[in-house]
């Protein structure tokens, strides 16, 4: 179902036997695109807990791409569990795959409850916007 997604990323990357990408985490240091792919993939099969473990051990940057298109993964798959730790790790709720948000893609599967939670989440750069327009109606 996330096939065109995976395959939109791996468009930019050197593909990689099967065997790499099951390398354990505790193996040889792993290249920045294994771990990326290592971290979507995790994130399509639903263990949270590997892809937040990835993003954490590999310093991954919240407000980079494949983070983001974890995110949007996930909110698709209606995997809550994935999208809350995501958001709980920093990456932006605004942030867009395809030119859609991950709460575009969790409507368009039909799952409310994430389209809810990514509602009600307040990321940083909505944060800001807020506050900025708040204080030009305060003039």
């Amino acid at each position: 179902m996330f096939k065109p997604i995976v395959d939109e990323f791996n468009r930019f990357v050197d593909e990689k036997p099967t065997a790499q990408m099951a390398a354990p985490l505790s193996a040889a240091p792993l290249s920045a695109i294994d771990v990326n792919q290592q971290f979507l993939r995790a994130v399509e099969r639903r263990d949270a807990q590997t892809a937040v473990t990835l993003f954490s051990a590999h310093q991954m940057q919240p407000d980079d791409m494949v983070p983001a298109m974890g995110l949007c993964i996930a909110a698709r798959q209606g995997d809550a569990e994935t999208v809350q730790l995501l958001l709980g790790k920093g990456v932006s709720a605004d942030c867009r795959l395809m030119g859609k948000t991950p709460a575009d893609w969790a409507e368009a599967a039909g799952h409310a409850a994430i389209v809810k939670i990514l509602g009600d989440t307040q990321s940083p750069r909505t944060a800001q916007t807020n506050v900025h327009v708040l204080a030009q109606r305060a003039r």
